[in-house]
């Protein structure tokens, strides 16, 4: 009998972490799923960490050689049989109700045209910090359009036929690749619908752990968006919907460029040429970039002062919202 889920787990040298997401899948109350687990060319034991667990639903398959997180979802991919699939990041994990409350929610929609995700539970320093449950939902593209993007892959669930209709995720880009599945969703007129609950256990990393930390990465795939996208979506909502866009990836690298200035992991000689590289993908006018360029090397920390009152103001709200 086919899965009702295809479960697809990339991972690439973490496999301490990679035990706890595979007991997370193992665990839930959905049972009718296949669990492909795709090994980006570790080299280390994580064949070992897999052949631990003796459960006929784990299929497992390794790269010959490190291709990234794109090749190793698109693996995954041409491997599932089932109706929907799921993906899942090796130092994430789920809590036991994710899949069915998911499928129950899919259930009630037309769910060839869907997108169903879920809430977050931050893990922090080995505490969990559960966060509000997601209020987003509708039509992707008013959605994604106006700057919108802040949905982990490892809380998604969509039917299989839907990823390989828009050809999987791009293995061209460097970085930006959940979002430019999105966006690719979006422009196919697709409709995200949500479970109103933190189903995901989210590791929170470190900088110089984190995809973000790797700046140079991080922008040569901003531009490679950027001109991939910038022309339909200009053509579609307007310059207005564009800069939505460059305003949130601005924003997402300025603070990695703060939080490494403060951790003293970067070198304001090499922030000064991250926000050069900044300026060139931005359309103008630049004002604000140029403003936050010159008060960074004034003082850097008053950027972290208002990036942190930023923060406290959006909680605060948010706070107030549940509220009432």
């Amino acid at each position: 009998m086919k899965p009702v889920v295809s479960v697809i787990l990339t991972t690439f040298r973490r496999p301490s972490l990679l035990k706890e997401a595979v007991n997370s899948v193992l665990s839930q109350t959905l049972k009718e799923f296949e669990l492909i687990i795709v090994d980006d060319n570790s080299g280390d034991e994580t064949p070992e960490v897999v052949n631990s667990f003796q459960d006929p639903r784990i299929r497992y398959t390794s790269h010959d050689k490190n291709k990234r997180l794109a090749s190793a979802r698109n693996t995954g991919l041409r491997k599932a049989c089932g109706r929907y699939v799921a993906f899942l990041d090796d130092d994430d994990s789920w809590l036991p109700k994710k899949l069915e409350l998911q499928i129950r929610q899919m259930n009630l929609t037309d769910s060839a045209n869907t997108l169903c995700y879920c809430g977050l539970a931050e893990i922090k320093d080995g505490e969990v910090k559960i966060s509000h449950s997601p209020k987003i939902h509708g039509r992707m593209d008013k959605i994604f359009f106006s700057g919108d993007a802040g949905i982990p892959s490892s809380s998604i669930l969509v039917e299989r036929s839907s990823v390989l209709k828009v050809g999987g995720f791009s293995e061209n880009l460097v970085s930006c690749i959940d979002h430019d599945f999105f966006m690719k969703l979006a422009f196919e007129g697709f409709i995200l619908v949500l479970v109103p609950h933190g189903l995901v256990y989210y590791r929170k990393r470190k900088t110089k752990e984190n995809m973000m930390g790797q700046l140079p990465q991080r922008l040569k795939g901003i531009e490679q968006f950027f001109n991939k996208w910038k022309d339909p979506v200009i053509g579609k909502t307007g310059l207005k919907g564009w800069k939505a866009i460059e305003t949130l990836y601005y924003q997402q690298t300025v603070d990695t460029i703060l939080i490494q200035c403060k951790n003293k992991s970067l070198k304001r000689s090499e922030a000064k040429r991250f926000f050069l590289n900044i300026l060139k993908t931005q359309t103008p006018p630049r004002c604000k970039v140029w403003f936050d360029y010159s008060v960074f090397f004034f003082d850097y920390r008053i950027l972290l002062a208002r990036r942190w009152i930023y923060k406290k103001f959006i909680r605060f709200n948010e706070r107030l919202h549940i509220h009432h």
